[in-house]
């Protein structure tokens, strides 16, 4: 029997961190996540960028982009479901064409400014290749999202820390358990409360069933596991996507490399 209950290479849950605007205080929490080896997020307002003295460089933001994910928070921080529809695609995919000529990757990430979207703007995010897109809702959980376009993180970071004990006593993992926390890095710096992130890194740091990633690089790791196509009889998998997706198949653990596998 296969049991899709693995993160790559094995990892049980995993952790991820998004984190919007672009401020400097960016560059101290990729400090901070590089010393416990978290990955994080960063949505920058595309407008904001380069020539602001209080938000990253173009040169940081290509730095910041080597080790974490780099979306997009819009242009100007419009609340788009307030836009007519032609500033609502400017405020979207001039964004993203800036960011992505920045650090000369796709930019398929979104974090709504103020958490505000609607019908209209869900269908204009997927019609301009974006994969997810991060909502201001808190689930105090640890599930995924019914569609990543609406998708709502486990809490802000002031709320993690009793989540974040909770996280690592878990018992069950069949349900590959996501630890979503996000913010604004500036806000460390107004309530002067970088311990918050070191404490919540630092109960983390000896749980080593705990994969960290990016926003992308989770949506990506379980939109491989549907895209897997398995034999009736379960006799082999074959995996579309170009990352290794892993499963428990008769209580071992398994990974499916890209292209066909034969199981025994």
């Amino acid at each position: 029997m296969i049991l899709f209950d693995l993160f790559p290479n094995g990892k049980k849950k995993v952790v991820t961190f998004s984190y919007d605007d672009g401020d400097r205080a960016d560059l101290k929490m990729v400090e901070i996540f590089d010393k416990y080896g978290a990955k994080g997020t960063f949505n920058l307002v595309s407008g904001w960028t380069c020539g602001n003295a209080s938000t990253l460089s173009k040169e940081e933001i290509i730095e910041v982009s080597k080790g974490h994910e780099i979306a997009n928070h819009t242009k100007s921080h419009f609340w788009n479901e307030r836009i007519p529809l032609d500033q609502m695609v400017s405020q979207v995919v001039e964004a993203k064409y800036q960011l992505e000529d920045i650090i000369g990757k796709p930019v398929t990430g979104y974090a709504y400014p103020n958490g505000k979207y609607n019908e209209t703007l869900l269908a204009l995010l997927k019609g301009v290749g974006i994969d997810y897109a991060r909502t201001a809702a808190q689930t105090n959980s640890f599930k995924h999202p019914e569609n990543f376009l609406t998708w709502d993180g486990t809490c802000h970071h002031n709320k993690a820390i009793d989540l974040t004990k909770s996280f690592v006593t878990l018992k069950s993992y069949s349900k590959l358990p996501i630890f979503y926390v996000w913010g604004h890095s500036y806000e460390f710096n107004r309530d002067d409360n970088w311990n918050v992130l070191t404490e919540i890194l630092e109960i983390l740091k000896d749980d080593n069933s705990i994969w960290y990633a990016t926003n992308i690089e989770v949506y990506e790791y379980l939109t491989a596991i549907k895209n897997l196509r398995i034999t009736h009889g379960e006799t082999s998998v074959y995996n579309p996507s170009n990352i290794s997706v892993f499963a428990t198949v008769n209580e071992v653990a398994t990974e499916f490399k890209p292209g066909l596998t034969i199981l025994k």
